[in-house]
């Protein structure tokens, strides 16, 4: 599962959460303020759990801080990749589009649209749709 973070901060809480709780990390910079802290997938129901609560908290500590700082006003959406060469770039998404996904997708999901768009995208020599991979053509 993969967590994105806008401040450095609250990472680390969120890091030293899961190190106290034994639940290896992966941290990856992601470029233009973005951190994601990326955690296995197949994570006990009650541990996954935990981390989401923990995260939301630190999500709602981030918009009171964007309201305090005057930022609110500024609204921006991405979803991040990791492209076949193993890097990772964030995807920038209209607001307004992310929350119309948000409301039909959970970011799993999300993800995992993006992912197969980047991946389809890397891949020039993909076959058409109308033949099977591997297929001669």
């Amino acid at each position: 599962m993969e967590y994105a973070f806008f401040d450095r901060g609250r990472l680390d809480r969120f890091f030293a959460h899961a190190a106290r709780a034994g639940i290896p990390m992966r941290i990856i910079e992601a470029g233009e303020g973005v951190f994601m802290a990326e955690t296995p997938d197949d994570l006990p129901d009650e541990v996954s759990g935990e981390l989401e609560d923990l995260y939301q908290e630190l999500l709602q500590e981030q918009s009171a801080a964007a309201v305090a700082e005057g930022l609110a006003g500024r609204r921006v959406a991405g979803v991040p990749v990791r492209l076949p060469d193993g890097s990772t770039r964030t995807v920038r998404l209209d607001p307004d589009l992310a929350n119309r996904l948000l409301d039909c997708f959970d970011v799993a999901e999300i993800n995992a649209l993006v992912a197969a768009v980047a991946a389809s995208l890397a891949a020039p020599d993909e076959p058409r749709l109308c033949r099977e991979p591997g297929e001669a053509g």
